[in-house]
């Protein structure tokens, strides 16, 4: 009887550190959920935890990448200041890959985007002509104000809502978005509207991008470029195999205004291609 003391001290101490334990964890569950969002969309989660961890090791060493660190003081100054990509007119990709997409631009490059933003700003101001396809009402109508304010009349943003999968016929839904319920379908067959060969630059960095990749491929000049932001999502593999044959580059690192490091890759189209 003489241990209870030390036996009731010990009960206590368990107890406090369990309930730190749950309550850091409560707290910790909606970062938590914003990481496996990112990672994989809201309806792709893997239930192993290992992959969650792998994934988020693989997005860690992005912030030490060598193209990257000479970026550093500028992600800085990004993050204290107010501004958004919207704001400031910029895309919101890594650095590297930024100086890489200017270098590829002309002002008579006809572009294609999927998901619209500051990255459409940016590229009105330095492409021929712009066509940009967004899936939100909202935010739609902002991207237009902006380019209004801005006097940019070279660039077209498409409205394009997700269809519901029971009003295609067959129930097709090849279009899907991890995101979102519904069929892209009509977001992404946006691309069947240009002739093959006629597009200097598509940037996919939108909704059902595996689907984009492949459709807007052929569009592409001999020597044009094909961009997919935050390429290091698994769920893109497989898309990405169908390009093996033509030449890449990746860049990956810091981006502006985030917090979040992210891996941009791009193709060039073979001189002939299939």
């Amino acid at each position: 009887m003489e241990n209870l003391p030390t036996v009731r001290l010990s009960l206590a101490k368990f107890a406090a550190a369990a309930t730190v334990v749950l309550v850091a964890f409560r707290a910790l569950r909606p970062s938590i959920a914003k990481v496996r969002n990112a990672l994989y969309g809201e309806r792709a989660r893997p239930a192993n935890p290992l992959p969650l961890i792998f994934d988020i090791a693989k997005l860690v060493t992005l912030y030490f990448r060598a193209d990257s660190v000479r970026y550093l003081p500028v992600w800085l100054a990004s993050l204290r200041s107010r501004k958004s990509p919207l704001t400031s007119q910029m895309p919101w990709i890594p650095y590297p890959a930024l100086d890489y997409l200017q270098q590829h631009l002309s002002r008579d490059a006809t572009v294609l985007e999927y998901g619209s933003g500051g990255s459409t700003l940016w590229l009105a101001k330095r492409a021929g002509t712009v066509t940009t396809v967004e899936h939100d009402a909202t935010w739609h109508s902002m991207v237009e104000q902006k380019l209004h304010c801005h006097s940019l009349h070279n660039c077209t943003v498409l409205l394009r809502a997700p269809e519901p999968v029971g009003a295609i016929s067959g129930g097709d839904n090849r279009y899907p978005s991890a995101r979102m319920e519904g069929s892209f379908r009509a977001y992404v067959q946006v691309a069947e509207t240009f002739a093959d060969g006629s597009l200097d630059v598509v940037l996919v960095d939108g909704r059902s991008r595996e689907a984009c990749l492949q459709a807007a491929a052929s569009k592409l000049k001999p020597g044009g470029i094909l961009m997919l932001d935050d390429s290091y999502r698994g769920r893109y593999d497989a898309a990405m195999r169908h390009l093996d044959n033509w030449p890449r580059k990746e860049f990956g690192g810091v981006r502006p205004y985030s917090i979040s490091p992210s891996r941009t890759t791009f193709w060039v189209r073979p001189p002939s291609t299939p």
